[in-house]
């Protein structure tokens, strides 16, 4: 069973990594006079289109939207990664079942607060964390389940209940991840987007 770290130190702010492109391609055909009117109808298809989906570097402290499939209906939230706190090698190797598993590594716990902003209230579990990950100079850690719930300011996702509109919660994410990683990256994503990357430079 894993544990949270016991001496963690916070990563300090800045901006690095980068978002994952996105091109949105519209086409229109049509011949003679209907393509005349076929032109027309692309040009207002164009206007009236949805935007790209999301993703970007949002500054440390800056938070971001974004609709995510919950039950029972489609829910917009407000997210933001407050920070990113790492432990020592030797609390990597406490939390693990091997501590061969921990080699080298540090466990890398980010505080994400999730603000529900518009839809239904949750019935269930919040599927908003399921797209959070960890990275380490771009590549992702290892996800440690169960490790955060006990960590000081991160909730039970199990032990929410009625999730409504304008309330939040801070859910955690900890994931294992090099020592010697020059940045760590709180990625997250919402409903069929790219994701969102807060970077969190280490001394």
């Amino acid at each position: 069973m894993p544990h949270h770290p016991t001496a963690p130190r916070r990563a300090a702010p800045a901006a690095l990594a980068m978002a994952l492109p996105l091109a949105l391609a519209l086409s229109a055909c049509g011949g003679g006079d209907d393509g005349a009117r076929g032109t027309g109808d692309a040009r207002v298809s164009a206007q009236e289109a949805p935007p790209p989906a999301s993703g970007g570097r949002p500054a440390q402290g800056e938070s971001v939207t974004g609709a995510v499939v919950e039950a029972p209906g489609r829910v917009a939230y407000e997210v933001l990664a407050q920070r990113v706190e790492v432990g020592t090698p030797a609390a990597a190797a406490e939390a693990v079942a091997d501590p061969a598993d921990a080699r080298g590594r540090v466990l890398a716990v980010a505080y994400v607060r999730y603000t529900h902003r518009s839809g239904p209230p949750l019935t269930g579990v919040a599927a908003v964390r399921d797209t959070t990950a960890v990275f380490a100079d771009g590549v992702r850690g290892g996800l440690l389940a169960g490790a955060p719930e006990s960590a000081p300011g991160c909730e039970d996702p199990y032990g929410v209940t009625g999730w409504g509109r304008g309330e939040s919660h801070v859910l955690c994410a900890a994931y294992l991840v090099p020592a010697d990683a020059g940045s760590i990256e709180v990625h997250w994503s919402d409903e069929g987007g790219s994701p969102f990357v807060w970077t969190f430079p280490q001394g």
